[in-house]
């Protein structure tokens, strides 16, 4: 039992404060280590008693891939969040069974164990929520837990499997399946890109890379002269994502070019505070070069598109977009970003360092069956 005392220890450590044990764990089912690099957060959005273990992650990496959890057996978790796309999906929007589409993109699963509110609007706080939406939500998976319980007992490769990963009294039930599903999710780390690489001081960026990421980093001062790309106001350094504090990782970037007929309204559907208008998630740019298209709405086809929006003249006028944008110009009175071509061209260049091949090949997190 020793042996396993620093897996638990950090685990125990790093969930949420609670006098209850972290996760069902023994010599045969050991906790799962979350590796945590410098310059990321110390501190894990694990549910308490659902820390990972390894037959627990093994149960919730199945279950992601079974097209079982849709009603009509031809949509899984995977079909929108698909690997080789850092669990992101090359589409605008997604489509569900019967080929419904989704009115949002779906976002990238990657690294959630840092964050703190998920979805586009931020209606969850924690990922056992968040992954029942998709299996009962009529135009994505639409099933119910009924019909998913009774498909799951009902399958032989999944005898045992539930007490394995949560005790001999363990049954197949909503809320063991979403745990494990969470599970799974919370081991979807990339941190092994050339940016990682870089920031851990065992790789060096190329010349455009270096002036991409220093255009990144900075924010723009025309009146002493310094330019820069404006984007780590929003996309911070370390996870590259929003804010983890509460709604500050939740911006309106303009994507929402205006206020009439059936718009997406965003943050306020959950808020119902009209400040929070056409307000999205700032998701994290891991793997970015992976992900497209982009924005909530996938109207942004590629990168270039990406910084042709911000750059874009008309962009500082559209309703309530964010300060942080609206306050980043490169030249004196100017009335958008104005970056040239060849800035655009080297913040891409460091955008596409962000991208981490070891993760998208990762056979522990591929399709088992």
């Amino acid at each position: 039992m020793l042996k396993y005392l620093p897996l638990l220890l950090l685990t125990l450590l790093l969930s949420a404060c609670s006098d209850e044990p972290a996760a069902v764990s023994n010599e045969e089912n050991p906790l799962v280590t979350i590796q945590i690099p410098k310059y990321l957060n110390k501190k894990l959005n694990i549910t308490t008693g659902n820390a990972p273990t390894v037959k627990g992650v093994a149960l919730g990496r199945m279950l992601f891939y079974d097209t079982q959890l849709s009603a009509d057996n031809t949509v899984s978790c995977a079909s929108c969040h698909k690997q080789e796309n850092a669990f992101n999906e090359p589409r605008a929007t997604s489509i569900g069974i019967r080929g419904q589409v989704v009115p949002r993109a779906s976002m990238s699963l990657t690294n959630k164990v840092w964050e703190s509110r998920y979805m586009w609007d931020g209606r969850h706080t924690n990922l056992e929520a968040l992954v029942n939406d998709p299996i009962t939500n009529p135009i994505e998976m639409g099933s119910d837990w009924a019909s998913v319980i009774s498909k799951l007992k009902a399958d032989a490769r999944y005898a045992g499997k539930f007490k394995a990963a949560f005790g001999a009294n363990a049954e197949v039930t909503q809320e063991n399946v979403s745990k494990a599903l969470a599970q799974f999710i919370y081991t979807l780390q990339s941190t092994t890109s050339k940016y990682d690489r870089y920031l851990n001081g065992e790789e060096q960026l190329s010349p455009a890379e270096k002036r991409g990421f220093l255009l990144f980093t900075t924010h723009p001062d025309p009146n002493r002269g310094v330019r820069g790309g404006n984007c780590s106001d929003c996309h911070t350094i370390g996870h590259l994502g929003g804010d983890n504090f509460e709604f500050l990782g939740f911006k309106n970037n303009g994507s929402v070019p205006s206020f009439t007929g059936n718009f997406d309204k965003g943050l306020e559907q959950f808020t119902r505070n009209p400040a929070d208008r056409a307000k999205f998630k700032v998701p994290s740019l891991r793997n970015v070069a992976l992900t497209a298209p982009y924005f909530h709405n996938g109207s942004a086809a590629t990168l270039e598109a990406v910084l042709d929006h911000y750059n874009s003249e008309d962009l500082f006028n559209r309703p309530l977009v964010d300060t942080t944008i609206t306050h980043g110009i490169n030249i004196p009175g100017g009335t958008s970003l104005g970056l040239t071509r060849q800035e655009k061209a080297d913040i891409i260049e460091f955008l596409k360092t962000l991208t981490d091949t070891s993760f998208i090949t990762n056979k522990a997190h591929s399709n088992p069956f």
